[in-house]
């Protein structure tokens, strides 16, 4: 089924001969379909036609000379672009023939989008009974709020994280990277391959229905059951923990600014004894993890008076030397030197032929037998538009010029 390519001509990645179509914009359905390219999965990007409306995704970030920023880079990379009017009608016959010789399709429209070109969930199972659909929206696919249009921020609001970001003090805050959306697409790839696996069994394909402020509400600790059987409502802590002391960050003699988490036992234990304090171990306040907690601002100030007489590499190493956990709050330009992240992978360079090698994450997770890998970053709207047509739909260098004539692709 797969489109012979440098993605799939490896047996070894895991997901090897499977063929995605990627349809939709912005980040959530883009970072499913990244995940999934980064294991072999043939994921076919399907973009509007150069002249239309360009990806939100290719105006996002600072702008380099080829006139987008380096997002779509990362998140379109392994991918094969091709272009296509589907709102149209040829445009909507040739995404189901797409959709024919597919396994998943993976789309971030506002719901009924699809069931407007023609393409509900009836039509789709008709096309295709095989076919998984997943469907990332703001709300989700049913409910009295389905229809309403939405952004990952609005999610990330109404899941409960926003209100715990920042101080008392201020407004909610945003994390600094777009959280929501990113928190979507990693549950829709497992969505995705968990009904690839299901598959096997049913040979039936199914709707994988992600809803953004649902994937937020994942990952939400335990926020309900504290309000419901304590009546408390959790807030922003700001840079700490609410219930766990000394854990937070701590200013250094250079600017610089370091994590140390030692709330437990042992942790602090040594953390008193590094600090040239065995005193605060006999300290009525400070004798067990929840006192600790209950002293939360005496304990932060204690330690960063100590912090503030080091530089921060320096009392990284020191820490460390003992076993504290500690780190420094890194920047761009720590990730890019450090020497633990080189061996692990985590800085890759991928070639964009329109700037060349750029940087970007790793492959995560880690497999030992069946690596995933970054073959070429992202690239120029509509790159593999003929050769995915010609190759995957068998059409002829004719009939692609016809459409492309045609505004259809």
């Amino acid at each position: 089924m797969a489109v012979e390519t440098n993605q799939t001509a490896d047996g070894r990645l895991p997901l090897a001969g499977f063929v995605v179509i990627e349809a939709g914009s912005m980040i959530a359905a883009s970072y499913c379909g990244q995940l999934l390219a980064d294991f072999g999965a043939t994921v076919i990007k399907v973009e509007a036609p150069k002249g239309r409306a360009l990806d939100t995704l290719r105006q996002w970030g600072r702008k380099y000379k080829h006139g987008e920023g380096f997002l779509p880079s990362i998140l379109n990379r392994n991918k094969q672009l091709v272009t296509l009017d589907m709102s149209v009608p040829e445009g909507a016959r040739l995404f189901a023939e797409l959709l024919k010789r597919a396994d998943a399709l993976v789309e971030n429209f506002k719901p009924g989008i699809l069931a407007a070109w023609g393409l509900g969930e009836a039509q789709l199972a008709a096309l295709n009974d095989k076919l998984i659909h997943v469907a990332i929206s703001g709300y989700g696919q049913t409910g009295p709020m389905a229809n309403l249009a939405a952004f990952g921020a609005i999610a990330e609001a109404m899941g409960g994280m926003r209100a715990l970001i920042g101080f008392e003090d201020r407004p909610p805050a945003r994390l600094g990277v777009s959280i929501g959306d990113f928190l979507a697409g990693l549950y829709a790839a497992f969505g995705l391959t968990t009904s690839l696996l299901e598959r096997q069994k049913s040979g039936k394909g199914q709707l994988v229905d992600v809803g953004i402020y649902e994937a937020v509400m994942g990952v939400m600790e335990d926020l309900l059951p504290v309000y419901t059987f304590f009546n408390a409502v959790r807030g922003p802590v700001g840079t700490g923990f609410d219930r766990l002391a000394p854990s937070n960050i701590y200013a250094c003699r250079d600017g610089g600014w370091v994590l140390i988490a030692a709330p437990t036992d042992g942790p602090f234990r040594k953390l008193a004894r590094r600090m040239g304090k065995p005193e605060l171990l006999d300290d009525e306040r400070f004798k067990t993890q929840s006192l600790r907690a209950d002293h939360r601002a005496e304990i932060d100030a204690i330690v960063t008076q100590w912090t503030k007489t080091f530089d921060s590499g320096e009392l990284v190493k020191l820490l460390r030397t003992d076993d504290i956990p500690a780190g420094k709050s890194y920047t761009a330009a720590d990730i890019m030197v450090d020497e633990h992240i080189k061996a692990r992978e985590m800085v890759i360079r991928a070639y964009d032929e329109r700037t060349g090698e750029v940087p970007m994450q790793g492959v995560v997770p880690k497999l030992s037998r069946t690596p995933g890998r970054v073959s070429h970053a992202g690239g120029a709207v509509g790159r593999d538009t003929e050769a995915v047509y010609a190759q995957l739909l068998g059409l002829s260098a004719e009939e692609i010029a016809g459409l492309r004539s045609r505004g259809v692709i």
